[in-house]
């Protein structure tokens, strides 16, 4: 049984290959604020059926007191610090982007949860993801999405206590996307625009005061950020349950009859 998804009005996508009979699904790495839709096409050695009715689903937006911003004032809130790496770095604001060069932009709340951000990796050492700190020094730890000493090339790097992991994603996308980084059960998962690009089995313990964090080291060209914030709420609503129907002959007629989505 194949899963497809589109946001309403796209063009459907498959995205899962499920067991025969399953009947829940279970979709991460979801952008907050979006309706999407769901169907199902069953199949087997004898062909595949037609397509379900469709599911859909909008996830939610953070939570009033989440950590969240848009950037569009001329100054960093007061929910954030920064920390300069260089002589002079700091992050500047025009145009409702925040430009990081030469400094490390951190949360002052703890985050917990997923963190999500729009913004274009245009440098070596730039960052995004969750960080008691950005430096490999007993005690800190941190899972980020970001370049090393390269600007073409992405990698997912985790540290616990001066352990490192590190997973080279591939080629620095162009301009803005969402990246988001997911704490989950034995690790985290690495998101770009909705996909998953890598996870890493490095295990940050609960408790550790881990902020949200976006940080350019190096002060060649700014790390732009359109938006950033922590993901607070994780489940959404589901309007429809796709039921499949019409299977060819040989094949099994299965549903999804619920759709459990993370924002």
């Amino acid at each position: 049984m194949y899963v497809e998804r589109r946001l309403t009005g796209g063009t459907f996508a498959r995205i899962a290959t499920l067991p025969a009979n399953t009947t829940v699904f279970s979709d991460a790495g979801l952008s907050d604020g979006s309706a999407y839709e769901y169907r199902v096409i069953a199949g087997n050695s004898g062909g595949e059926s037609p397509p379900s009715n469709v599911a859909s689903a909008t996830t939610i937006l953070p939570q009033p007191g989440a950590v969240s911003d848009e950037f569009d004032g001329a100054s960093l809130g007061s929910g954030w610090t920064a920390t300069p790496y260089t002589s002079g770095g700091s992050p500047t604001f025009a145009g409702g982007t925040m430009s990081v060069m030469g400094t490390q932009v951190r949360s002052v709340a703890d985050v917990s949860t997923a963190v999500e951000a729009r913004l274009a990796f245009t440098s070596r050492w730039q960052a995004f993801g969750l960080a008691t700190d950005l430096n490999t020094g007993p005690g800190n730890s941190w899972a980020i999405i970001g370049t090393k000493g390269t600007a073409d090339t992405l990698y997912a790097r985790t540290n616990v206590n001066g352990a490192t992991q590190t997973v080279e994603i591939g080629a620095t996308p162009t301009g803005l996307h969402t990246y988001r980084v997911e704490p989950v059960a034995g690790g985290f998962n690495f998101y770009i625009d909705g996909v998953k690009v890598a996870s890493v089995a490095q295990v940050i313990a609960a408790g550790t005061p881990l902020k949200l964090v976006l940080s350019d080291m190096v002060a060649v060209a700014p790390l732009s950020v359109d938006w950033a914030h922590a993901v607070t709420a994780s489940v959404t609503s589901t309007s429809a349950t796709s039921i499949l129907a019409g299977s060819p002959a040989g094949t099994t007629s299965s549903g999804v009859t619920s759709a459990v989505l993370t924002a």
